[in-house]
Formats: structure tokens, C-alpha cells, sequence
């Protein structure tokens, strides 16, 4: 019983954690997308350009994600 105490007592402090941590991986794939659109900008119709252009569109869909899941769970 007492291990199972203390796998709550653990859960408990990693979501309390977890609004802080919201915007690592947002932030990452922003930052990957907007340097392989960078890198692909002259050829528009390249894979580069396009793979910037699905990493900064997932970016912003984690980010709003992340931000709606957590204010819900804040309040």
C-alpha cells in the first residue's frame, strides 16, 4: 500500500509540473518548420518547403492544444 502511496504522491507532482512544460515541443516544431521553410525557400514546391510548412501547422495545432487542455484543467 505504501508504494502505491507513493506512485500518487509522484503523479500528482508531474501534473502539477506539466503547465510549465507546455510549450517544449510547440515550440520545437515551430522552430523546425520555420527552418526548413528557411532552407527550402527557393524551391517552393520542394519537400523541404513542405515538410517546414506541415511542422509549423503542427506547431500551432499542438500549441493550441496544449494551451485549451491545460486552461481546462487550471480552472
Amino acid at each position: 500500500m505504501e508504494s502505491y502511496s507513493s506512485i500518487l504522491k509522484f503523479n500528482a507532482r508531474t501534473v502539477s509540473a506539466a503547465p510549465r512544460n507546455i510549450y517544449f515541443a510547440p515550440v520545437f516544431c515551430i522552430a523546425m518548420g520555420a527552418m526548413f521553410m528557411w532552407f527550402g525557400r527557393d524551391e517552393y514546391r520542394g519537400l523541404l518547403f513542405i515538410m517546414g510548412g506541415l511542422f509549423l501547422a503542427y506547431g500551432v495545432f499542438m500549441f493550441a492544444r496544449m494551451r485549451a487542455t491545460y486552461a481546462r484543467k487550471r480552472a
